[in-house]
């Protein structure tokens, strides 16, 4: 159904909907209000009520008094005046009544009734002590006593009236009337017993202890009476209690405490009644100031309630209006930001969505900053964008693949100097060498470097070495610690202002490349000066370098090998030994110098072979001299043929193997060039981690802060909830800072609801972040291993370069030799000619051949005859 209403309609639904809410809230405050406004009439009422109990507490406070003194007189005293004190007394209970009558005993607390009502039934007993006291069938302390009963079953009623008040200040003016009325009450008792004792000449020894409490009780009660006071309140009291009726009747209490029990006194007691009298007229006086604050307060407290009503409906009403304006201005605002009906905008946006960028949209005439005119915008982009990225894909997906395989050791330094992060490449490096940096750093703990500062891991006596807070730019250095090589990259970290984050450094363990490059370098000078016995140590080493020291060994242990067997060969030829051939097996160059080698022992026994059945020949038959010659002849020339194709050919293999090198050389400079360039791809990768390990970090302060925020809400909660609670246990006192409480309590939860929907958002970057560093990461460690293996091709090819540069030479020496063979046979062949011409002296060369081959060992044990 919401999907088929426009969007002008929907939001104006979503503003109207909040709207209500805001009525509600209003008609809610509305009523809490005017709740409160009914609870202080109901106090008002309560105060006429106390102010007529006031009223009837005093006027049974005298009719106690001339009662006592008609008693203890025997109707002597006082008879004249009690029937007017009596009506005075029913005219205050009738008035009590009638305000009883106006107060709505549905809005106090039901013991607060009770006792109300138990003592306006105990007024009713009132008429019968009368009686008695008439007939004198009570006795004066028996009267006393009952009187003081009544009066003080209205005083509990006047103190529990306070509670019922439903503010603070109403209440503590409620008390300080109570505490009076109980000041007022004791003078009561006070002029009672004392009009008894004057009456009756003296004061028993009960009556005297009942005086001296009376005394104490007043004394508390005008303190507690000043304390609950406001500072006119207080003072109007210490006015009232200065008259000189009062300083009298003060001397008589002096006197009478002086006297003690038993004692004759001989103090008029209608005297002592009027004097007190006054006493207790004048704190009535003060009583009635008390009940005008009481009732100008509840008529303020009122007032102020009707004018929060008014102000609380007027503000409500603005904002209502407001709101529903603000609501029409944002839905024109939106209607005109959209350029049109969102469904058209869907529409647009789902065939943008599938691919189809050739749609045409329109939009109204200027309309440049409109929903559906950045949704044109973008389709124009989208298309020219498309078009580049298609060509840019191949090349991002080479890139890509390069970059997911790279890695490196990472450390971020934040602005103090403090180590902030190490990647898990960075953390093995620091363990792996953790008990070689402590024999430099003695205090150094790689499970205690995150927090600790960068300068800890200088080394002691370090020159050279740059302040992070100077580095302006990237800086490469070497520094040793612990008997370790390391190359570090440094470089800094600015903001958008300008302002220094930090910086990032990349470590490089570069002990074992030093390690090999120190006995490489020796192993060649040792090699140089024509020593292939030496080999690279295999202890400690792993990985590339472990893979070079067992080539290079395997390299030098061939070339010893191979060297060593062509010098047994060709010194066994020096002593004319050529039964001797080359066993071993090689591959490459060494092979075919084993090859060659072989070849020309078996041509050299071949050729003293030959030389031999030559040799045999002319000393077994001189005749036939001549016809060995000719052959001689022929087979020297095809010898001389053979060993020209030979020299041929290994011209042609010299210059195929000089290519080669050539060849070989140009291909180890593209390695190089290749390395170099995978080595920059690696340090890109290196700074892209270092960057989304920055963006990783950012986003663990924020979700800690939105922690914070939360906690500090769910404090407030709490807060507010003991609040409410205190607040109940206040009562009436407490329903407006309820309220407070509940608003602040709702404002937190809201909060706290808030700051949860943050954190989760958060979070969820968080998760996708730490899925682009380990991606990052992933390429870095790949790149890393294209690094290394793109060292160990271009270490190879090096080495190919170098065996073809010796194979090169060794060739063109074998060439150099057989050249010479060659120039010996065509000597040969002259000779064999000038044999022929002069075969006189052939016998005598024969035998210098003879001698001259005797010499060489062609068979396993067996040398050539003489």
């Amino acid at each position: 159904m919401l999907n088929q209403l426009k969007i002008k309609t929907k939001l104006l639904l979503l503003a109207g909907v909040p709207a209500l809410a805001l009525v509600a809230l209003t008609v809610i405050g509305a009523l809490r209000l005017n709740t409160g406004i009914q609870a202080l009439h109901h106090a008002q009422d309560l105060a006429a009520l106390v102010t007529a109990l006031g009223e009837v507490v005093h006027e049974l406070q005298k009719e106690r008094g001339m009662s006592s003194g008609f008693l203890a007189s025997r109707g002597a005293k006082f008879a004249d005046r009690l029937p007017g004190q009596r009506a005075a007394s029913d005219r205050a209970i009738n008035a009590l009544n009638a305000a009883f009558a106006v107060v709505d005993l549905k809005q106090t607390a039901p013991d607060y009734s009770q006792l109300l009502q138990a003592a306006l039934r105990g007024l009713d007993r009132i008429a019968e002590l009368r009686t008695r006291i008439d007939r004198f069938e009570i006795p004066p302390p028996e009267s006393f006593q009952t009187y003081s009963a009544l009066i003080a079953e209205l005083l509990e009623v006047a103190t529990r009236s306070s509670n019922e008040l439903p503010e603070a200040q109403l209440a503590r003016l409620a008390n300080a009337k109570s505490t009076l009325l109980y000041l007022k009450e004791r003078n009561g008792q006070e002029r009672a017993l004392l009009s008894g004792a004057f009456g009756a000449g003296q004061i028993t020894a009960p009556n005297y202890e009942i005086l001296l409490t009376l005394l104490s009780d007043q004394a508390n009660f005008q303190r507690l009476t000043l304390a609950f006071a406001t500072p006119e309140q207080r003072a109007a009291l210490e006015s009232a209690l200065d008259h000189p009726s009062i300083k009298e009747v003060e001397q008589v209490e002096r006197l009478v405490r002086e006297r003690g029990p038993g004692a004759a006194l001989d103090y008029e007691a209608e005297r002592w009644f009027d004097q007190i009298t006054t006493k207790i007229d004048r704190l009535r006086a003060v009583e009635e100031r008390f009940s005008q604050d009481i009732a100008a307060a509840v008529t303020a407290e009122i007032q102020h309630a009707r004018m929060s009503l008014i102000a609380f409906l007027g503000l409500t009403g603005l904002t209502l209006v407001v709101t529903f304006g603000l609501g029409v201005l944002i839905v024109r605002g939106i209607l005109r930001q959209m350029g049109g009906e969102p469904a058209f905008a869907v529409e647009v946006a789902q065939t943008i969505a599938q691919g189809i960028l050739d749609q045409e949209i329109q939009t109204r005439p200027g309309d440049t900053t409109s929903l559906l005119a950045a949704m044109k915008h973008m389709q124009h982009e989208l298309r020219e964008r498309i078009e580049r990225e298609r060509r840019l894909a191949a090349e991002s997906r080479r890139i890509q693949n390069a970059l997911d395989k790279a890695s490196t050791q990472v450390m971020v330094v934040d602005a103090h100097g403090d180590i902030l992060y190490m990647n898990a490449a960075m953390n093995r490096l620091m363990h792996d060498s953790e008990p070689d940096l402590r024999r430099d750093l003695p205090n150094f703990r790689a499970a205690n470097l995150l927090g600790s500062p960068f300068a800890a891991l200088q080394p002691p006596r370090a020159s050279g070495q740059t302040a992070l807070a100077e580095l302006t730019a990237e800086r490469i250095e070497e520094i040793r610690l612990g008997g370790r090589l390391f190359r570090r990259v440094l470089n800094p970290v600015f903001n958008d202002q300008g302002e220094r984050l930090g910086s990032v450094i990349e470590w490089t363990d570069r002990t074992l490349e030093d390690q090999v490059e120190t006995e490489l370098g020796a192993l060649v000078e040792a090699a140089v000066q024509g020593d292939f016995s030496g080999r690279l140590e295999l202890t400690g080493k792993r990985g590339f370098f472990r893979h070079l020291s067992e080539g290079l060994n395997q390299l030098l242990a061939i070339v010893s090998s191979g060297l060593d067997d062509l010098a047994h060969v060709m010194n066994a030829i020096a002593q004319g030994d050529l039964t001797q051939d080359i066993q071993a097996e090689y591959a490459g160059t060494f092979g075919q110098l084993k090859s060659d080698t072989n070849a020309t022992l078996t041509r050299l026994r071949e050729v003293v072979g030959q030389i031999l059945e030559a040799s045999a020949a002319i000393n077994s038959a001189a005749q036939e001299l001549a016809s060995g010659n000719l052959d001689l002849s022929a087979r020297t020339e095809s010898q001389a043929s053979s060993l020209e194709q030979t020299a041929s050919s290994m011209e042609r293999f010299n210059t195929s193997v000089q290519r080669n090198a050539h060849n070989a050389q140009q291909a180890n400079e593209l390695a190089s060039t290749a390395n170099q360039r995978i080595q920059r791809s690696g340090e890109t990768v290196r700074s892209v981690v270092g960057t989304m390990n920055a963006i990783q970090e950012a986003s663990r302060r924020i979700a800690d802060i939105i922690g914070v925020i939360d906690g500090i809400a769910f404090q407030t909660n709490i807060l507010a909830l003991n609040a409410a609670v205190e607040a109940a246990r206040a009562g009436e006192q407490g329903r407006g800072f309820a309220v407070v409480a509940a608003e602040v309590r709702n404002l937190a939860q809201r909060s706290a609801q808030a700051a949860k929907e943050i954190k989760t958002l958060i979070l969820d970057s968080m998760t996708k972040v730490e899925g682009g560093v380990k991606l990052a990461y992933q390429a870095g460690v790949e790149m890393d291993e294209v690094v290394a293996g793109f060292r160990q091709v271009a270490a190879l090819i090096a080495e190919i370069a170098d065996a073809s540069l010796e194979q090169s030479s060794g060739i063109a020496q074998v060439t150099q030799s057989i050249t010479q063979i060659d120039a010996m046979t065509q000597q040969n062949a002259a000779l064999v000619e000038q044999a022929a011409a002069a075969t006189e002296s052939l016998q005598d060369q024969a035998r210098e051949l003879v001698q001259a081959v005797s010499i060489f060992k062609i068979e396993s044990n067996q040398q050539v005859a003489r």
